[in-house]
């Protein structure tokens, strides 16, 4: 399908453009797929989340969620399908394009700055947003994210979840309207993912800004969404609230083993 195509028969695509009435999706797939060789990754996936909305991705490992989690940021490009971002068509656009029109994103291994401060990794992640002088803006968010005390630290000599709240500082001080965060906790202690979930649970409640968490551990998913996608096999498998999920017996099959 051309792109061209894809803006007839795409729905939300074809009522912006006959309505100027914009769709409540801030992000939207239209037949996603992705192969590796003879290897289906994600197979005609239609996934679609809305804005202000925070929504969690699970499955099994396998299943796809890296894959999909790539195409959404821009670091693979699809076999076939399209993403739409706030209304427009972004499957061509390199991951910084994205992050220029409002993304922002946290990969699951954490990509700070190691030889950097704490402080110096918030003003290199600022820069991109921030005219003049830093300070007051880094300053802000060192204490919004309780990196106050740790500013002057190292980033080498983070705890692992220090190291991944650093990032998902930096990545939120870019003020985008949408974050996509892929496995957040991993690797933290119970005590610090449910700092995490605690912190995210604030700024959705205080922000309109869009989150997008793909996760393993559904205990973390219980804590922050009440929507849920579950990926099976490169296919969206079921979507619904985390106690449909949870009460659902072939999900449990699939993702929780059954129990």
């Amino acid at each position: 399908m051309t792109a061209t195509e894809g803006d007839t028969e795409n729905p939300r695509v074809a009522a912006s453009d006959r309505t100027g009435v914009r769709s409540p999706d801030i992000l939207a797939t239209d037949g996603l797929t992705k192969k590796f060789g003879g290897i289906t990754a994600i197979n005609n996936v239609d996934f679609s989340v809305e804005e202000g909305e925070l929504r969690c991705l699970i499955g099994p490992n396998g299943a796809g969620k890296s894959t999909l989690f790539k195409l959404l940021t821009g670091q693979h490009t699809p076999t076939s399908g399209h993403v739409y971002y706030d209304g427009e068509d972004i499957t061509d656009l390199e991951p910084h394009e994205r992050i220029d029109r409002g993304m922002s994103m946290k990969f699951q291994a954490p990509s700070v700055f190691e030889s950097l401060s704490v402080r110096e990794n918030m003003r290199t992640a600022a820069q991109r947003v921030i005219d003049g002088n830093l300070d007051p803006y880094v300053d802000e968010k060192l204490n919004e994210f309780e990196l106050a005390d740790s500013a002057d630290m190292t980033a080498s000599d983070l705890s692992h979840g220090q190291t991944q709240i650093l990032e998902i500082a930096m990545a939120l001080s870019l003020d985008p309207k949408m974050l996509l965060l892929d496995e957040p906790v991993a690797g933290m202690s119970v005590e610090e993912s449910e700092e995490v979930a605690e912190m995210l649970n604030e700024l959705h409640e205080e922000t309109d800004k869009t989150f997008i968490v793909i996760e393993h551990d559904i205990d973390f998913v219980d804590m922050i969404s009440d929507q849920v996608t579950v990926l099976s096999q490169g296919e969206i498998f079921r979507q619904g609230t985390i106690e449909e999920i949870r009460n659902d017996a072939e999900v449990r099959e699939i993702y929780l083993g059954g129990e």
